[in-house]
Order: C-alpha cells, then structure tokens, then sequence
C-alpha cells in the first residue's frame, strides 16, 4: 500500500487541482506586487487630487516586500485549507476504514500526503516569489538572487512547519473546516506572541518575513533561532500526529 499511497496523492493533487488554485494565488500577487510597489504612490495621488503623495525610492526590496506583504495572509489561509483536506484522514470514516485496513501503519498513510501537500504547496509559493523577482528586476532593478534563493528556503521550512500543525491538528480533530480554524489560529497566534520582548526571534512566523528583509539589512543569523524552532516544531508535530492517528478509533 505504502507505494501505491504516494501516486494515490499525487493523482489526488493534480484531479483536485489544489496546487493550480495555490499557485495561481502567488502568481497574481506576484505579478502585482512589483507593480504596486512601484506606482502605489501615482495611483493614490490620482485617487485623490488633494492628496499629497511625496516621492519614495523605490528598491528591490520593497518590490519583494509586496508581494509578500498581499499574498502571505490568503496565501497561509490556502495552504492552511489544502492541508486539512488532505491530512483529515478520518472525515469520511467509509475511505479511513479502506486505506486503515490497507495501510501497514499510519505513518504510511500521513506521511505521503504530507510530503505531497507541503511540497505542493511550496512550490506554488516559490512559482509567485520567482515571478517577483523576474518583474522586481524588470520594474525596479535586479534582486539579490542569493538573498531571493535563502528567503525561499527560509518561508518553504515555514509552510512545512504549518503544514506539521495542520497534520497534528488532524490527528486529534475531525471535520476539515474544524481542522482548518484551530490550525489559522494557532498560527495566526504565533505573530501575536511574537510581540512579547524577547521571543519576537524564535517564532517560527518570523521566517516569513526572509524573503525580502534578506534584500536589505538582515543575515542568516537573523533567522537561525526561529529556524530551529520551527525544524524542531515540526518533527514534534508529526511525531505525535503519527502516535495519535495510530490509536484513534474511527
């Protein structure tokens, strides 16, 4: 079973056309970020006649910046709603009872459809961050591709940390939309916790921000407790999803 789990998820992905729906999210932003950054200040002012808009220097930086300032919030809440569709394994106890009764552990049922949603999912992030900086280099002036290559890295451990909360999340609760408003607030809270003196550098929310802080005065060092945070996080969070789903009854 544990092979045919594996392409079981990868036709599951590509009938249900999750990836297509996430990546079409980050390509739009990352069409229009660039944009925005670049003649936000033009539009407003021709918005309102009486306002008055000074001009900025606009650099590659903020360019990024917009991107991921649009598109992380419906972007997170995505791959949040993907996730818990795909990880709810017992929210129809007639298919949980098939793959149960065919799968050796249940590791081999949760861990190809993490592996698969998680990947899926940063790929369709890094489709829209690389289109920002194809049109931030275009538009404004050419990124950092070193900087733009840690960032993506650096948001991809973020999106599978959130994906090891929805999955440990889907191991204790039933029902997909359930699943999926306990792991936005969950993670919604992360940013909000982070504002407490002294753990704004560990939460692994932090690393979202890679992407275009990198571009200007931030370094690896930066992120590296978080980072580990978030590493740890997620290896505890699937641990225990994998325990708890092999002594849930259905």
């Amino acid at each position: 079973m544990n092979g045919w789990a594996w392409r079981l998820e990868w036709l599951r992905l590509c009938r249900t056309h999750r990836f297509l729906a996430a990546a079409a999210l980050f390509i739009t932003f990352g069409m229009s970020g660039p944009f925005m950054a670049l003649y936000s200040g033009a539009i407003i002012a021709r918005a309102g006649a009486s306002l008055s808009v000074p001009p900025v220097a606009v650099t590659p930086a903020a360019g990024v910046a917009s991107f991921v300032d649009n598109s992380i919030g419906l972007g997170l809440l995505l791959v949040i709603v993907v996730a818990a569709a795909t990880l709810a394994i017992d929210h129809r106890p007639a298919v949980s009872i098939y793959y149960r009764s065919r799968a050796r552990s249940a590791a081999a049922l949760l861990v190809p459809r993490y592996v698969v949603v998680t990947l899926a999912m940063i790929a369709a992030y890094s489709v829209g961050a690389w289109i920002t900086w194809y049109e931030t280099a275009v538009l404004i002036a050419m990124p950092s591709a070193a900087a733009m290559v840690l960032g993506n890295l650096l948001v991809a451990l973020y999106l599978a940390f959130a994906v090891a909360v929805v999955a440990l999340l889907s191991a204790l609760l039933r029902g997909v939309l359930l699943i999926a408003g306990v792991a936005a607030m969950v993670l919604l809270a992360l940013p909000v916790a982070g504002l407490v003196p002294g753990l704004g550098a560990w939460m692994p929310s932090r690393l979202l921000t890679a992407q275009h802080t990198l571009l200007e005065t931030a370094g690896l060092t930066d992120f590296t407790p978080a980072a580990g945070v978030a590493a740890i996080a997620t290896t505890i969070c699937l641990t225990l999803a994998t325990r708890y789903a092999y002594r849930r009854e259905i």
